[in-house]
């Protein structure tokens, strides 16, 4: 890995560049890590695994048991898991996540002056994914107040690797964000989709620690990945690479949005364990070996898309790893997209203009891809 490469860098370009003309995977020092960047590879690697486990115990590292969650579990009990949180998730007559959404557009937007100036992070796309997602999961009326500090805390927990002194903050917040949430169970009525996903949870044989667990990460992202996604359409349509009316009036939007999502994964990494001995793109790899897979870097794998740093709308290579891929890919992710498409819809119908107004600033994450400011101007 180039010598100048550093996890926190906002823009690799050029390292991904480096990444790929070196062949695509190579051990890190820094990480203590295998890290793989080419998009063959790194599919391969989510798809199988058999061989690439989420859950470091079957690559023979301990895991603590209330640390467990839908990330780091593997089939079968990850299949239960899954099936439960995303019909929680999927979209249905029992809420109106996507018409509270249009609601908070319309007051954002009708609400702003002429060429008023607002910042897309903290005035839109964070309160566009908490709305979408109390509606979602039924938590509207409990007090949030607490949220938004452990999110940050756990966010950063999530770099302890590099930021030691993150990790027992995190552990901390994480445990206080499952106490909240398990309050929240608790508190729902019965036929809450909250209880119900519970109970269903519960009767696919995960223990109640496992479900809260899991429920965590989708509450946090509606402070990481969900606003992330939409600050993504926000700046790519405030820097006029996007034009969200001809593509609303070709039939676009849905491709469009895969196209920004490729561009600006969520998450610029994710990790698997090597389970057994086994031979990779050449060489051996052995029981125990961490695997880090740079999703983004695999989203500009040149070998799989052409011109890969351009928002092509009518790119036709197939899907990106935003998501993931395989038994793996985010339960979220219908989330995100549905939030996206909806702000492209409203953006496009409404005769919104956004334009930057200064200069965008990154969250100082390594792990997750996130703006930490976009200040914006929206003329109506």
């Amino acid at each position: 890995m180039p010598a100048a490469w550093h996890p926190f860098d906002v823009d690799s370009s050029a390292v991904y560049e480096t990444l790929h003309q070196e062949g695509g995977w190579h051990w890190s020092e820094l990480l203590q890590s295998w890290v793989v960047s080419d998009f063959a590879t790194a599919a391969l690697i989510l798809r199988d695994h058999d061989r690439f486990a989420s859950d470091p115990r079957r690559a023979g590292i301990a895991v603590p048991q209330a640390a467990l969650n839908l990330q780091l579990l593997d089939p079968p009990i990850f299949n239960s898991l899954h099936r439960v949180i995303v019909g929680l998730l999927r979209p249905s007559t029992e809420h109106m996540g996507l018409d509270v959404s249009r609601g908070v557009l319309d007051d954002h937007f009708h609400g702003l002056g002429t060429k008023e100036q607002f910042d897309g992070m903290r005035d839109l796309s964070i309160p566009l994914a908490v709305s979408y997602m109390n509606d979602i999961l039924g938590i509207a009326s409990f007090d949030h107040s607490d949220l938004p500090e452990l999110a940050r805390i756990i966010t950063s927990g999530m770099d302890s690797m590099f930021l030691p002194e993150h990790e027992l903050p995190a552990r901390s917040a994480r445990r206080a964000l499952s106490k909240v949430i398990a309050g929240w169970i608790k508190r729902s009525a019965a036929d809450s989709p909250l209880r119900r996903s519970a109970e269903a949870a519960r009767a696919a044989g995960v223990d109640d620690q496992t479900f809260t667990n899991s429920l965590r990460a989708i509450v946090l992202s509606a402070y990481t990945s969900l606003p992330a996604a939409i600050s993504a359409v926000l700046f790519e349509g405030a820097t006029r690479r996007a034009d969200y009316r001809s593509w609303a009036h070709e039939g676009l939007l849905a491709a469009g949005r895969e196209e920004i999502l490729r561009l600006h994964p969520p998450f610029q990494a994710t990790s698997r364990f090597v389970t057994g001995d086994t031979v990779l793109a050449g060489g051996v790899l052995t029981r125990g070996e961490p695997i880090t897979v740079l999703i983004k870097a695999a989203n500009l794998d040149p070998a799989k898309f052409k011109d890969p740093y351009a928002l092509d709308v009518k790119r036709n290579e197939g899907r990106s790893l935003s998501f993931g891929y395989g038994v793996h890919a985010c339960a979220g992710a219908t989330l995100a997209s549905a939030l996206c498409e909806l702000l492209m819809n409203y953006l496009a119908r409404n005769n919104v203009t956004l334009s930057m107004v200064g200069t965008p600033t990154y969250a100082q994450h390594a792990t997750v891809q996130m703006f930490d400011s976009l200040p914006l101007m929206a003329s109506v």
